[in-house]
């Protein structure tokens, strides 16, 4: 199958979908079950994630990858943003940006989110992220967009200074790596980075998860070149609804050891693009 690019002019080609708010009935999706991640609603009404330092999880330093980085900020901004309303709300990512300070020292991550202000129509929040020394690893924020009342169970119920422990089920001895592999698909000969949508990299609605999204840009980033990301930033556009993903470059810029990608992510199911990202670091 050869991926179609075309050029996209019209506004209603990003107009994003309208997912029922009621569209599930799940309270954590299967990756922030996978991570074994324990979760806190604090009294401020923020949102602390923490991602344990279990072999399967880890890298060959022994420290966390993307994958886990990315999942503790959209799960800790995404619990502070259904929470900031009166009612329960249901939400998804609609934007997100991200400064890696510092890879993380072997340990847990500790993630913190907060609301910053309450639109009508986006709901922004900031997280920050801290590895096992104290030391913050990365600052980011997060654009929400509320799309009704939750109907969630559990997580949407949680009660201020309630923790939730994530039990990982039993095919979490399997690598995070392994599981969660984005290698290029035969498929798609300009594709960097692929991925299927199913159970474990979807979201409660049923969608790419955003966390997932932004792993398969950043490890496409790397296998592209950069060796160190520095600076991410995600616009997302519509839901994968179908897929596989596929991430393509669609621009190169270089300065020095500086390396910088404007890339896409396409529906394969649906040949739409369903977000655009920026990713900037070292290539050594």
């Amino acid at each position: 199958m050869q991926l179609r690019r075309t050029k996209r002019t019209r506004l209603e080609s990003y107009v994003s979908a309208e997912p029922s708010a009621t569209a599930t009935a799940r309270s954590f999706d299967k990756l922030s079950q996978f991570l074994g991640a324990r979760v806190t609603l604090q009294p401020d009404y923020s949102t602390e994630i923490i991602i344990p330092a279990t072999d399967h999880l880890l890298d060959e330093t022994g420290r966390h990858g993307d994958l886990a980085l990315m999942c503790a900020i959209d799960v800790a901004t995404g619990m502070a943003s259904s929470m900031s309303k009166e009612t329960t709300t249901a939400t998804l990512t609609s934007d997100l940006s991200v400064d890696m300070i510092a890879p993380p020292a072997p340990g847990p991550l500790r993630t913190t989110g907060r609301v910053v202000n309450v639109g009508k129509r986006i709901i922004m929040n900031q997280a920050i992220v801290t590895d096992s020394t104290s030391a913050t690893v990365a600052f980011a924020t997060a654009g929400y967009a509320p799309i009704g009342e939750a109907k969630f169970n559990g997580a949407a119920h949680s009660l201020l200074g309630e923790t939730q422990d994530l039990a990982a089920p039993e095919y979490a001895q399997t690598s995070i790596a392994e599981y969660y592999s984005t290698a290029p698909s035969l498929e798609v000969p300009d594709a960097i980075a692929s991925i299927e949508l199913n159970e474990m990299t979807a979201n409660p609605f049923g969608f790419l998860h955003g966390a997932v999204g932004a792993h398969l840009f950043l490890s496409g980033a790397r296998r592209h070149g950069i060796v160190r990301p520095n600076t991410f930033t995600v616009r997302y556009l519509r839901p994968v609804t179908q897929g596989p993903a596929d991430v393509l470059v669609e621009d190169r810029f270089e300065n020095g050891d500086v390396l910088g990608m404007r890339l896409s992510l396409i529906d394969r199911g649906t040949d739409k693009i369903a977000s655009i990202a920026h990713v900037a670091g070292r290539t050594s």
